[in-house]
């Protein structure tokens, strides 16, 4: 059950309202103590930042079930949202969230599930309304290895539901990390005005890297994350003077934050009575024993399989292999594999940092025969290494990039990546190579409009007009229609490959799935940049039934139907589709090769 326990009580007029969330095993006192007799840091704010409450939350978070209970991130998120809601109720104030490791990915789904409407309680569409600003301390947006591990070593770790949804590369994650980054986009185009400030740890623990880098980054509006210089994962948040990074960060950004519209506009009405900070913190209950009996049960499993040994092991838990060995097999594999070869593959992909289950889904999603022999099992095992590394190793920087569809292309190569997908991630980094290439060959200047002058006449030697005969009579954006003989502008170097796949579409009757035409090539920026170049711009991109199918709508065609087949067609000849982008864009379809 979470509880709020206040750390820096209330005043008559608060200017904000300022609440702690720990991580993982943390605790409301404990997690934010710069050392063992120090004070919890939290408590300076009321010098420092003078009429602000300050609360933190406790919540029984085990890691495992040997150390006790543990619940789901939606049951911690639920439970978060009741205390929050009781907050904004009791104090009209701008509200913010300081948040260590789990905490942050908790704060998260409490404010996606409130914005997309899973609860209709009125306490937590206050709490939206209230929110200006959440600061993340390590907070392991894209996941961590040491839920990887917990999940592989699961029979000994006996890892809560938390634990094992911390894994990196999982897709419940990803999905999470892009409703909020969907919320938040929309709130600062909204000018709503919630800030964020992204912490991160600069040296590993002794059980190595919790969240690195860029796991840590949310990629979100504003500023990047910033360094703690000379913190593990778990000194991170711990404060041990009010000159320390950790604690300056954090009262820059809440003094900004609060001084500056709209959170500075907010007239704070509190209902609770004027009280003093307290003397001395409250008691926190201790946590539950852990039940004797499953533990003991637990016990007994594990002195089991010890003694049995390896082949006992491999009687009780799953071969990491068995779904690789099968996924192949389906696949044009041998049926049977020598026990060293699977130990060969495995120790590839164990180098490559490639989990044997994401393989398995990998080799799942083939659509033709992987090998035939046992050597050609390791070679196709080892070239999938390589290219699921190279794919890993440049994500990163293109998650980071200052260029919003060049973002919104790796997110969803991350998703594609974590279902196992690799040929598609593969193309829809290779879109975004694609795009980097032509843009550095551009130079333009900005018009009030949005759209672009070319200063090297860069779209006289690049675009032309393309004859594409199956467009006669298809509706063009607006009121009218294609002529007889239709063109539309595109790249000089696309041209066989436009062609090539409308008539691949008219051959199949495909044609008719286009309603309406809604323009290629347009010289102009991404709407709301002042310096980016819109896809459109460079010639290779596409838009149809803009009037059906909007930006951020989410289109899932059935396989086999019209519209399904229509994308097949277009990936044949080098297109991407824009629906399988993070933030889907269902009317959008654009080259992520040039064969020309």
């Amino acid at each position: 059950m979470a509880r709020l326990y206040w750390l820096v009580d209330a005043v008559s007029d608060p200017r904000a309202v300022v609440i702690f969330l720990h991580g993982l095993g943390g605790h409301a006192y404990d997690t934010w103590r710069g050392g063992r007799d120090i004070e919890p840091w939290p408590r300076w704010l009321k010098d420092d930042l003078p009429g602000v409450p300050v609360g933190s939350l406790h919540y029984l978070s085990h890691a495992s079930r040997w150390g006790g209970g543990g619940l789901s991130l939606g049951e911690y998120a639920t439970e978060v949202a009741e205390e929050l809601a009781a907050v904004t109720r009791d104090f009209d104030a701008p509200l913010f969230l300081v948040c260590h490791s789990l905490g942050g990915l908790i704060a998260k789904s409490v404010i996606t599930r409130a914005a997309g409407g899973l609860t209709g309680d009125e306490g937590h569409a206050r709490l939206l309304d209230r929110l200006r600003g959440v600061v993340f301390y390590a907070t392991p947006h894209g996941g961590s290895r040491l839920g990887n591990l917990a999940d592989l070593f699961r029979l000994l770790v006996w890892p809560t539901p938390t634990i094992r949804y911390l894994a990196r590369n999982n897709y419940e994650l990803f999905e999470l990390s892009g409703a909020y980054r969907n919320w938040a986009d929309a709130q600062a185009g909204a000018g709503n005005g919630v800030e964020h400030l992204t912490l991160y740890e600069t040296r590993p623990t002794r059980l190595g890297w919790v969240v690195r880098r860029q796991d840590a980054d949310p990629n979100l509006p504003g500023p990047g994350p910033r360094p703690i210089n000379g913190a593990d994962h778990f000194s991170v948040c711990k404060a041990e003077a009010r000159n320390d990074e950790r604690y300056r960060y954090l009262l820059d950004f809440l003094r900004d934050a609060i001084d500056a519209p709209p959170a500075a506009a907010r007239r704070a009405k509190s209902k609770r009575p004027p009280e003093s900070a307290p003397h001395r913190l409250h008691d926190i209950p201790p946590a539950p024993r852990v039940p004797l009996a499953p533990l003991l049960a637990r016990l007994a499993a594990v002195a089991v399989i010890g003694f049995v040994g390896y082949r006992g092991v491999d009687s009780i838990i799953e071969d990491p292999f068995n779904r690789i060995g099968s996924a192949l097999a389906q696949n044009g594999a041998p049926a049977e594999l020598p026990r060293s070869l699977e130990r060969q593959v495995l120790e590839i992909l164990e180098k490559n940092g490639l989990d044997p289950e994401l393989f398995a889904k990998v080799v799942g999603n083939e659509t033709a025969p992987v090998a035939d022999t046992d050597a050609g099992v390791v070679d196709y095992a080892a070239r999938t290494a390589d290219r699921f590394a190279e794919v890993t190793r440049e994500l990163p920087a293109l998650r980071q990039s200052d260029d919003i569809e060049q973002r919104n292309i790796a997110e969803g190569a991350a998703a594609e990546l974590a279902e196992g997908r690799l040929n598609r991630a593969e193309r829809l980094m290779a879109a975004a190579d694609l795009r980097t290439k032509l843009r550095d060959e551009i130079e333009f200047r900005p018009l009030d409009n949005g759209r672009i002058e070319f200063v090297n006449a860069w779209d006289e030697a690049n675009i032309l007009r393309v004859p594409v005969p199956e467009l006669a009579g298809v509706s063009l954006f607006g009121a009218e229609q294609f002529g007889a003989e239709p063109t539309v502008l595109f790249h000089r170097a696309g041209k066989d490959q436009l062609q090539a796949a409308f008539a691949d579409l008219a051959r199949q009757d495909l044609v008719g799935v286009i309603d309406e035409w809604c323009g290629s090539y347009n010289p102009r920026l991404i709407r709301g940049s002042t310096s980016l170049l819109s896809t459109h711009a460079l010639g290779i991109a596409f838009d149809v039934n803009c009037r059906e199918m909007r930006f951020g709508q989410a289109v899932d065609p059935p396989p086999g139907s019209r519209l399904a087949r229509f994308i097949e067609v277009m990936e044949r000849h080098g297109f991407l589709w824009g629906g399988d982008f993070e933030r889907p864009d269902p009317l959008h379809f654009q080259l992520y090769r040039l064969d020309g």
